[in-house]
């Protein structure tokens, strides 16, 4: 498809083919619509997922101003050997923002995941959040509830990052074997229980010394990263982790 554009744009010079692929843009958002995430306004031809306006309030921001010592990070000492932690928005079920996660997670919209992972990974670099990481793992999922889906959510955020910072993705250092119940509507005590042992690693001897950062895309009490991570570092010499959620669902 790219060698056809890249012959089309041959073909018709830059400049024309600039405007032919800008009127064919403006022509599908008049017949198909697309809506801001947030707010529902229409999206102009420039806009991505989210209008500028709702852009104006900030809705994505480093969760915490610290990115080692924070009510994130603290959800794993003594289970893994954590470096950093953050989050770039609150998560509350319900609420506008929570539909950029709905979208992407339960309405088909897997370029949602790279979008967040890019405004994610910019609005984080100057942080050096990512400074001294070796590889994205994103959060597996199990090949059943990733052929419901048709893709994994986390990997498609691992994406985004990973255009914006140049940080290779490993996605077959652990998988995950087995998936009970969502977590959504389980205590603290069920949560920890619904995922134990749920994780398997291998093929990790490209992780040994390294610095890992763990994707997901909601964390609520770090149940499952915990557990992801557990396997991970049970196998891995001298692993760090750093874990890196687009919303955090526990109250502040």
């Amino acid at each position: 498809m790219k060698k056809f554009g890249k012959g089309i744009a041959s073909f018709l010079g830059p400049k024309i083919f600039r405007s032919v692929h800008d009127l064919l843009h403006d022509m599908a958002d008049y017949i198909l619509p697309r809506h801001c995430l947030i707010c529902g306004r229409r999206l102009s031809s420039a806009e991505e997922f989210v209008c500028s306006v709702c852009f104006l309030y900030k809705p994505f921001n480093p969760l915490f101003h610290d990115n080692r010592d924070n009510y994130l990070s603290k959800l794993f000492y003594g289970a893994i050997p954590i470096e950093k932690a953050q989050a770039i928005m609150r998560f509350r079920p319900n609420t506008d923002m929570a539909n950029i996660i709905y979208s992407l997670k339960y309405n088909n919209n897997p370029d949602v995941g790279v979008f967040l992972g890019r405004v994610a990974a910019k609005i984080l670099s100057d942080s050096n959040f990512f400074d001294g990481i070796d590889y994205i793992v994103p959060m597996p999922l199990t090949k059943k509830r990733r052929s419901w889906r048709g893709y994994n959510q986390c990997e498609r955020i691992a994406n985004g990052v990973s255009e914006v910072t140049g940080i290779p993705i490993n996605t077959h250092c652990v998988s995950r074997m087995s998936f009970h119940c969502s977590q959504t509507h389980l205590d603290y005590i069920q949560r920890q229980d619904n995922v134990q042992n749920n994780f398997k690693a291998s093929n990790t001897s490209a992780l040994e010394g390294k610095h890992i950062l763990i994707i997901d895309d909601i964390v609520t009490t770090g149940a499952t990263v915990k557990s992801c991570g557990r396997e991970i570092a049970r196998v891995v010499p001298n692993i760090r982790i750093s874990v890196l959620a687009m919303g955090f669902a526990s109250a502040l």
